[in-house]
């Protein structure tokens, strides 16, 4: 599941955003996919609530998935894991 996330994403990624990006602190590196959140938002949606897959998409250390992965995790469980 995560390499077809990564997938669409990579579907996503726009170059305009690496300058909006650095203006706030985030530099341009292999750890970020140049995203919009916009675009972000709407594949949490399709995805829906997922703690598991939540997990796993922040161990992978990319900016842009790590902001997915918040935006589906299910925060009741954070302590629990």
């Amino acid at each position: 599941m995560i390499e077809e996330i990564l997938k669409i994403l990579d579907t996503y990624w726009k170059d305009k955003n690496v300058e909006g990006m650095k203006r706030y602190g985030i530099t341009s590196s292999s750890k970020i996919l140049r995203v919009p959140k916009t675009k972000l938002r709407e594949l949490a949606k399709k995805i829906g609530k997922n703690h598991e897959l939540a997990l796993e998409l922040w161990k992978t250390n990319i900016y842009e998935v790590r902001i997915l992965a918040s935006m589906i995790v299910e925060p009741e469980k954070i302590m629990k894991t």
